[in-house]
């Protein structure tokens, strides 16, 4: 597989449609995170939210009797609470829905971009939203089977050969983390596969599922090599934008600072508000935009591989060199 040509087509396909920016910036939401804090050490964040969850006493068996005394107490109060907590949970439920439509509506129309087929952002949307049960089930499939084979390295007898003192016991610690991080990357490649199987080809669940594997079997020397120049790419990519997005803050903070010696505290508020606003703008076209070349590489990768014209770099690598004269 030429991986220049793949890149070049998928920043192609993201600089020519920033309207998939939109399905990007929501389709994020869906995003396997977990697999890289694991990978560079951040195991901290898998605890820290169910800590500050259980700190709350939600799960405290007393927690609807002390429900029904601040009813008694303050009834109001206690509706006006329970509203908030409703117009949450539709939200919540409202930015998942979004995000797995926009999920499907973005592999949709990449691969119609691709196939020079016919296609707008009426048209993603629409797909999305026929396709939304089964992109949800893949993606809960997905996360339950990513973070179950994550959870398995953070096992407290696995904690234990990480901090022993026998050499040997912390390289089996190592190497067991390291073989579920490869589990839960393969898994989730092997679902991307299944999902784009299941929009672009229109395959049942189970059907799309099967296929998706199958594929990944038939593919997975190049599918790693493809996931290692993702990955290198997205490093990268990410290091300039954050370098980018910083250099676009000095001026409204130098602008803050200017204001405060000057005492214009109205200035500093207004200075804030704007910059916190495009801040936030930039932000989210990033990623947006980063996530869309994410799901073009994939997508047009999957292409190819339907197609059968793609070959191993690695493969080829050694195909050379055993084919190549020895030197005199």
């Amino acid at each position: 597989m030429k991986y220049l040509e793949l890149l070049k087509s998928a920043a192609k396909t993201t600089w020519h449609h920033k309207y998939l920016w939109f399905f990007g910036v929501f389709a994020a939401v869906l995003s396997n995170g977990e697999i890289y804090k694991i990978s560079t050490g951040e195991t901290s964040d898998f605890f820290a939210g169910w800590d500050k969850m259980q700190a709350t006493g939600i799960f405290d068996s007393a927690v609807f009797s002390k429900i029904v005394e601040f009813a008694q107490y303050d009834p109001l109060g206690l509706l006006w609470r329970l509203l908030v907590l409703l117009l949450v949970l539709v939200l919540a439920i409202f930015i998942i829905w979004l995000a797995v439509v926009s999920q499907g509506a973005l592999i949709n129309n990449i691969a119609k971009i691709n196939l020079n087929k016919k296609t707008d952002f009426a048209d993603g949307l629409t797909c999305g939203r026929a396709n939304l049960w089964p992109v949800f089930f893949f993606k809960l499939l997905e996360k339950v089977a990513v973070l179950t084979l994550i959870l398995l390295t953070l096992l407290p007898i696995l904690i234990v050969f990480s901090y022993s003192g026998n050499m040997w016991l912390r390289s089996l610690y190592t190497l067991l983390s390291f073989l579920m991080i490869i589990l839960a990357a393969a898994f989730a490649l092997g679902i991307r596969y299944g999902v784009a199987y299941a929009i672009i080809k229109n395959l049942r669940f189970i059907e799309a599922l099967r296929a998706g594997f199958r594929l990944l079997y038939k593919n997975w020397l190049i599918s790693l090599e493809a996931g290692v120049v993702i990955f290198i790419v997205n490093f990268l990519a990410g290091a300039v934008i954050v370098t980018l997005i910083s250099a676009a803050v000095i001026p409204f903070v130098f602008l803050m600072f200017v204001f405060y010696k000057v005492a214009w505290a109205w200035a500093v508020t207004v200075t804030l508000f704007i910059g916190a606003f495009i801040l936030f703008v930039l932000i989210a076209a990033a990623g947006g935009a980063l996530w869309v070349f994410n799901e073009s590489f994939w997508t047009i990768a999957f292409l190819q591989f339907l197609r059968g014209n793609t070959n191993s770099w690695i493969k080829n690598l050694f195909i050379r060199k055993k084919n190549s004269p020895a030197k005199q």
